[in-house]
């Protein structure tokens, strides 16, 4: 059974023991308790209730991992519909184009997103080998021992630092490959 149909579950007899108590202490009183005390008393439970069931749903829609993108701005749309798609599953996606601050040190700018996320995908096009940042992106990520998710945007081969991890195709669409994402992301949380 899953933690939210326990706390369902729990939350339904707390209102019940609630209830049940009300009636109790009413019929024992030595003095009487006015019907709209019990109907507040039994409010106050449904209340409760109710606020602890919103916990556990709010709770659920709590993004599970933190991505992080990083690809060449010639493959923002790219970036852009994977990030919708993981973004609708709830998975937090940060995109390299979004966090990078001007005028400050880019790589360290890189280095504490790695840092904060939980895996890292990156975007592989003839457009990002020319990039500066790809060969830190990776580094960093192993260094901080962060799991790599490559995705190849054009056929591009794998640079020699990746060719031994499983990668991903866009070829085969990108909904497919964000279908198989978000289906490793649940595995490795």
């Amino acid at each position: 059974m899953k933690n939210g149909k326990i706390e369902n579950i729990i939350s339904f007899i707390a209102l019940a023991v609630s209830i049940i108590g009300v009636f109790i202490t009413n019929s024992k009183a030595e003095t009487d308790i006015k019907y709209s005390q019990v109907v507040i008393g039994v409010i106050g439970s449904g209340v409760g209730m109710a606020l602890s069931i919103l916990f556990v749903i709010l709770r659920k829609k709590k993004p599970s991992s933190t991505v992080f993108i990083a690809y060449s701005y010639n493959d923002k749309e790219i970036a852009d519909k994977i990030a919708n798609l993981l973004n609708d599953k709830h998975v937090r996606v940060i995109k390299e184009d979004e966090e990078i601050e001007i005028g400050f040190d880019i790589q360290k700018q890189i280095k504490e997103i790695i840092k904060n996320v939980d895996i890292v995908i990156i975007l592989l096009s003839k457009d990002y080998y020319k990039s500066k940042n790809l060969k830190k992106v990776i580094e960093l990520s192993k260094s901080l021992q962060k799991r790599i998710l490559p995705i190849t945007t054009d056929n591009s081969e794998l640079p020699s630092n990746v060719a031994n991890l499983k990668y991903f195709d866009t070829s085969e669409g990108i909904e497919k490959v964000t279908r198989e994402i978000v289906d490793n992301i649940i595995h490795i949380a």
